[in-house]
C-alpha cells in the first residue's frame, strides 16, 4: 500500500476529548495490516543510526515497538510518571542523558502535529 494512502485511513474526531481539540483516531491505520506496515517502512527508512527507539505515550509505544522490530533494536517506553506502575525514567533524564552522550534528534512526523524521539549515538 502506498503511504498517502495508509495515511488517509487516519480519521478525525473534531472536538475530542473538548471543545477545539482535532483528534486523530489511528485505529482504522492499525486494523490494516498493509496500512500499518507501510507507515512503520516510511519511519524506518528515515531513520540511519539510532540506538534506541523511544515510543512517547501510547501512540507511540505502538509504533516505537514496530520501529524497533524491524530494525532489530532496543525500544523504550516513555510516559508520565502517574501513568505508569513502575518508576519510568522522566523524559528531562533521558535528555541529560542523551545530552552526554548522543545525538538528540526530533523526527519529522508522518501525520501532522505528532513527533518521535530518536536516541543517536
Amino acid at each position: 500500500m502506498k503511504l498517502e494512502n495508509a495515511l488517509s485511513l487516519i480519521r478525525d474526531i473534531p472536538d475530542y476529548p473538548k471543545p477545539g481539540i482535532l483528534f486523530k483516531d489511528i485505529t482504522p491505520l492499525l486494523a490494516d495490516p498493509s496500512a500499518f506496515s507501510a507507515v512503520i517502512k516510511a519511519f524506518t527508512a528515515q531513520i540511519d543510526d539510532a540506538e534506541i527507539i523511544a515510543g512517547i505515550e501510547a501512540r507511540g509505544f505502538i509504533f516505537a515497538a514496530a520501529i524497533a522490530q524491524a530494525r532489530a533494536q532496543v525500544s523504550y517506553p516513555f510516559e508520565r510518571a502517574a501513568s505508569f506502575p513502575l518508576k519510568p525514567l522522566a523524559l528531562s533524564t533521558v535528555l541529560n542523558m542523551v545530552k552526554m552522550r548522543s545525538k538528540f534528534i526530533s523526527m519529522p512526523s508522518l501525520v501532522e502535529n505528532h513527533w518521535s524521539l530518536l536516541m543517536m549515538s
